[in-house]
């Protein structure tokens, strides 16, 4: 059990009280709770719940240094410990709740730090917990020199909104991480990488002028659309980043001054309140002044929850919804006004790789186009016949990933690859680009021969049939008169590649 020695008696409750803490104080009359005891045990009326110990007991590790002293936390994992116990936290201030009591004997040095109540001192102040996927959060620098207090580049730093405001960037001379761009700029970094854009999208957020003329307008779309969560993905060179939980660390303003010094000073024990927010709690004080107390029908107060789940730090649009495609931009700021974003597809996408160039002023413009396309007036324009595909597989082992890593290296598709599956086969929707000189016989031709070499990579049965039509993309989307169109391979309305996919999603849905 967590040796944690923080006792609530009523008398910390006696001193300057509102009405929050005066309903504490009646629900806690005549009895004592050690913080530490809410992740511990839980009494059970009708005896000893072997898988319930089991969970607190694990519940009571992730936030404890016994047997951890002087060891890094070496994942980001919420299933690994929400907390640390090596020299660093003492800087980060993200020590253990027990880590006075275990640990400071062990170590000759505190780092400068200096022990303030219950818990060291060091320099939290100065990060930010950023969110870099749905479940890895790490630390980066967010504050500036001192010269830069009150200074545009300081708030920029701190409030920057835009979505190139809040990409990280690593000083290539230090391996340290800011926040941003601005935040580098205010400690006097000369050159630094921006990490990767990893745009993941729930839905088709791009429609059929973003096939035909790829650029701008596309990569801003996928930057704000509130249907493509942003992953970061740092340089690789960058140092070991140090994992962190994003939490209410602070009381209001008014809080009783007993209660906030023990929230700051008492060390890091996560908890959750799920029936009333999504928050996560640095500890039980924290809580306690952060949120209206509720009693249940004995008057017993509710007490926080142990489990830290995803759902407290995913945000709430994105919440159980499946990747439909994923899109990285790579940064490059080429001077002091301008930033190069080049684009890469990854899954369920293709052939999408183009260029675009920004100023501060947030003008841009597109640089180069992707394969088929053609530069004109600085617009990237489709310069191929597109062929709607339909790919049928029959494995064994669904192993989706690599089928589609195989039909972009065999096929070169172009725009979204849709996978669709049952009990006997998977289906594989995509665009196969032609020049515009090509005929049929020929189109023929290079899908036998497509489907004759995928057949040999991936070993299963594969069927393909296609919209035979000699037709681009743009003909397709612009033509009124769907006609059926009958091929040595099947029958097929002549659809856009947007509505095939639609179709077939609201088939599988009946």
């Amino acid at each position: 059990m967590i040796v944690v020695h923080i006792l609530f008696l009523t008398s910390i409750f006696a001193i300057s009280l509102m009405k929050t803490e005066e309903i504490f104080q009646i629900t806690m009359e005549g009895t004592s709770i050690r913080s530490g005891e809410i992740c511990s045990n839980q009494p059970n009326e009708n005896g000893p719940d072997e898988a319930l110990q089991q969970f607190y007991d694990e519940q009571t590790k992730m936030r404890s240094c016994e047997n951890r002293c002087r060891i890094p936390k070496t994942t980001h994992s919420l299933n690994d410990f929400y907390c640390h116990c090596d020299n660093d936290c003492i800087h980060f201030e993200d020590c253990c709740a027990d880590f006075n009591a275990q640990c400071t004997q062990n170590f000759s040095s505190l780092n400068g730090s200096s022990l303030n109540g219950g818990q060291l001192k060091g320099g939290r102040s100065r990060y930010t917990c950023v969110k870099i996927s749905n479940t890895n959060m790490v630390y980066m620098t967010s504050t500036c020199r001192p010269e830069y207090v009150g200074s545009v580049l300081e708030s920029m730093c701190k409030d920057g909104e835009k979505v190139l405001d809040m990409v990280p960037v690593t000083d290539q001379e230090t391996n340290e991480t800011f926040k941003n761009i601005y935040c580098a700029r205010c400690n006097n970094v000369k050159a630094f990488t921006h990490w990767e854009i990893e745009l993941v999208c729930s839905d088709y957020v791009m429609g059929e002028n973003d096939f035909l003329n790829p650029g701008t307008t596309t990569l801003l779309k996928l930057l704000n659309s509130t249907l493509c969560e942003h992953h970061y993905i740092p340089p690789v060179s960058t140092a070991p980043l140090r994992s962190c939980l994003p939490t209410l660390d602070t009381c209001p303003k008014g809080t009783n001054e007993t209660i906030a010094n023990m929230c700051a000073d008492s060390g890091l024990y996560p908890l959750v309140y799920q029936s009333l927010s999504a928050y996560v709690y640095k500890n039980f004080y924290c809580w306690m002044c952060s949120t209206s107390p509720v009693l249940d029908d004995t008057g017993k107060l509710v007490l926080p929850d142990c489990k830290i789940q995803i759902i407290q730090i995913n945000s709430e649009d994105q919440r159980g919804k499946l990747t439909v495609f994923s899109f990285s931009v790579l940064l490059d700021v080429t001077s002091e006004n301008d930033l190069h974003m080049n684009t890469k597809p990854g899954k369920g996408i293709s052939g999408m790789n183009f260029g675009v160039s920004c100023d501060t002023n947030g003008a841009c413009t597109t640089l180069n186009c992707p394969e088929g396309y053609v530069y004109v007036e600085k617009e990237c324009v489709l310069d191929r016949f597109t062929v709607p595909t339909f790919l049928n597989c029959f494995c064994k082992d669904k192993n989706t990933k690599n089928v589609e890593i195989s039909i972009k290296n065999v096929f070169a598709p172009m725009g979204y690859i849709s996978n669709f599956d049952d009990d006997l086969s998977f289906l594989f929707i995509f665009n196969t680009l032609f020049p515009r000189n090509v005929t049929q016989g020929m189109i023929q031709e290079a899908m036998d021969g497509y489907t004759a070499t995928l057949i040999s990579i991936i070993s299963c049965p594969v069927t393909v049939t296609f919209d035979f039509s000699i037709k681009s993309l743009h003909d397709i989307a612009s033509d009124e008169n769907s006609v059926n169109h009958v091929s040595s391979h099947g029958i097929y309305n002549k659809f856009s590649m947007v509505q095939l996919i639609m179709t077939y999603t609201a088939l599988m849905m009946v």
